[in-house]
């Protein structure tokens, strides 16, 4: 296992993944989350509408403006970015496509986490190292390189993702989304920035627990004192 550090000045971040059934337990779970100190949610139309999302992250918008307080994700499932993204000053998460330079290059002010290498992706590696070494010639800055474990629930392996930063610029921003818990989050934040988690913060019911998220916004923002860089 590695120990360099990578994007030493980019502080990591908490993406609080929402997994609504309906809008009116959405706004609830996403007011639970920042309520418990979360700066970053992520809304995933899993089992709700994208309508519904959109009600969401309207609500969320209405008491908090600006992103500089709060940042909204929007996981538009198999589909292109909602045209009220920037409209509701949201950004993109797009996780059923692989990075391809001239596709996925954001259009609008959003930041784009796209997807590669991701749970349900079956690109050989060859096509991943390509992506990425098309990323590293040309990094946008306004999209994030994401990429998870096999499936919901699971970590990628370390090896994953070292051989991702072994082709990445060093300050690249780097995002996980599946399988970060207490337990091994301390060993990834030294190689990516962002990390979306749902599973490990929720209960049985697909409920935030606000503990949880305390717990976990805690131990980031500990990393990000002891490098200098604390939200």
């Amino acid at each position: 296992m590695t120990t360099t550090l990578f994007a030493p000045k980019t502080p990591r971040r908490l993406h609080v993944v929402i997994h609504a059934k309906d809008d009116e337990r959405g706004i609830f779970d996403a007011g639970v989350a920042i309520g418990a100190g979360a700066r970053a949610i992520a809304l995933i139309d899993q089992y709700c509408t994208i309508e519904e999302v959109q009600w969401i992250a309207a609500s969320v918008r209405r008491r908090i403006p600006h992103k500089s307080s709060v940042q909204v994700t929007v996981n538009h499932l198999m589909g292109t970015p909602p045209l009220w993204l920037e409209e509701l000053n949201c950004d993109s998460w797009v996780d059923c496509i692989s990075v391809q330079t001239s596709a996925v290059r954001p259009t609008g002010a959003y930041i784009t986490y796209g997807g590669l290498a991701f749970k349900g992706q079956h690109d050989p590696p060859e096509i991943v190292e390509r992506h990425l070494h098309d990323y590293a010639a040309d990094p946008h800055p306004g999209f994030v390189v994401t990429t998870s474990g096999p499936r919901t629930g699971e970590p990628p392996t370390t090896q994953k993702i070292e051989w991702f930063r072994s082709l990445m610029p060093k300050d690249a921003p780097l995002a996980i989304a599946s399988g970060m818990t207490m337990g091994n989050l301390p060993v990834f934040l030294p190689l990516a920035t962002d990390f979306f988690v749902g599973t490990a913060l929720e209960d049985h019911n697909l409920r935030v627990v606000p503990e949880k998220v305390r717990e976990m916004i805690s131990l980031i923002d500990t990393f990000n004192t002891d490098i200098g860089r604390r939200k």
